[in-house]
């Protein structure tokens, strides 16, 4: 009889919550966050330079004296070719602010040619991202090797394909541009290579110059809170705890459990042990499922996915590995994986990559396709698979 008092005290106790519940509203704002660029047609001549040391400018042969500067129309055309990627983007570039840092060059000369490296900006939040743009100007008949840089930025990671073109200037010289689009991953300063460029075989090597990766300042975090405050609210279906239905259910559930127990009691008979809970990725194969049925890419839901795809890695990894990471920014919670050596170098790459992809969609306007949704399904199905405890051998293969 106290095994049943105690069930009828919890399926009251069930209602009070429910009724508190029913209370807070069930919609979720979302705000996207806008990616500043530089305007395309910013003119180079004027741009700060790096000051570099003769020997990191090092040039295998000295100058010839029909060796030119860089010309007006040559630096203009190395801009214009380097804001290519940024061109293609759906956002537009908000109006230039008194404080956003200017681009950083150096440059070198040698063999007739004359190389310019430019790193705009030279300084970014953790959520943007900067362009790298080698410029060789030369003699229209000589022949310019740029190299491959796409592992030599310290670290940062490469989006998408370099952009190359070649062009002839008004004084009948060419300018050969190359251009990477730099997307940091973690707060920090990132050291980048020296270019070396090859013309008619002759070296010309340039210093870089470095990407500081930095946290939000207190006016960008307070433009983000004015988008989140603006936002349309957007309705997402109530939690499962949070409908009535569900609390009706269990409160049939538990009167009839309390009948079953006291039924059990006047029979003398044992009750048999609940359960255990599921673990941590046989949940997250349950939510992948139930998140595939939906079909939200398909009708359009872009933000609703993503909200949903990075809750369930979230919660995997926190119910797994006990990270915390629904409560945790990128930054933070990429930085506690880091420090607790759970992950592989390859899943922190993975995990970076997928975060930062999510963070675009939710606060930068960015519309992935079908198929980059698909591809951010897969991965997090594959994390999954990765990080659950393999199973033990037989008896047979342990003897073996």
């Amino acid at each position: 009889m106290k095994s049943l008092r105690l069930i009828i005290l919890l399926c009251a106790v069930c209602a009070v919550v429910w009724a508190q519940d029913e209370s807070q509203p069930g919609t979720v704002t979302t705000a996207p966050v806008e990616r500043q660029v530089a305007p395309a047609d910013a003119p180079t001549d004027n741009l700060p330079s790096v000051d570099v040391a003769p020997e990191d400018s090092a040039v295998s042969a000295p100058a010839s004296s029909e060796s030119a500067p860089l010309t007006e129309s040559g630096a203009e055309s190395a801009a214009a070719s380097g804001n290519e990627a940024a061109a293609s983007t759906p956002t537009t570039p908000p109006e230039a602010k008194p404080d956003t840092p200017r681009p950083a060059t150096a440059q070198g000369t040698g063999a007739n040619a004359q190389v310019r490296v430019t790193l705009d900006p030279p300084e970014i939040p953790f959520h943007k991202q900067t362009r790298f743009t080698i410029a060789v100007e030369a003699p229209a008949n000589a022949d310019v090797k740029i190299p491959h840089m796409v592992d030599k930025f310290g670290g940062l990671s490469v989006y998408g394909q370099p952009t190359h073109s070649s062009s002839v200037l008004e004084n009948g010289r060419k300018l050969v541009t190359e251009t990477y689009t730099l997307d940091p991953v973690l707060i920090g300063d990132y050291p980048i290579e020296p270019v070396t460029v090859a013309v008619d075989g002759e070296a010309i090597t340039v210093a870089s110059p470095s990407v500081r990766v930095r946290d939000l300042t207190p006016e960008e975090k307070e433009e983000a809170e004015r988008f989140v405050s603006g936002a349309t609210p957007i309705d997402l279906p109530l939690p499962l705890w949070r409908r009535w239905e569900f609390w009706a259910v269990v409160a049939l559930v538990a009167f009839a459990i309390a009948v079953l127990i006291w039924w059990l009691a006047r029979h003398r008979e044992r009750i048999a042990r609940p359960a255990p809970p599921l673990p941590a990725w046989e949940v997250a194969y349950q939510r992948l499922r139930e998140l595939d049925e939906r079909k939200l890419p398909q009708a359009g839901r872009t933000n609703v996915y993503y909200v949903e795809l990075s809750s369930i890695l979230r919660h995997y990894i926190e119910d797994r590995f006990e990270v915390h990471a629904p409560e945790q920014t990128t930054p933070e919670f990429l930085a506690e994986a880091a420090n607790k050596h759970v992950f592989t170098d390859e899943q922190q790459r993975m995990l970076a990559t997928f975060l930062r992809h999510c963070d675009r969609v939710k606060f930068a306007r960015y519309e992935p396709t079908i198929d980059e949704m698909d591809r951010s399904f897969a991965e997090v199905l594959r994390f999954v698979d990765e990080t659950k405890p393999k199973p033990e051998p037989d008896s047979e293969e342990k003897v073996a």
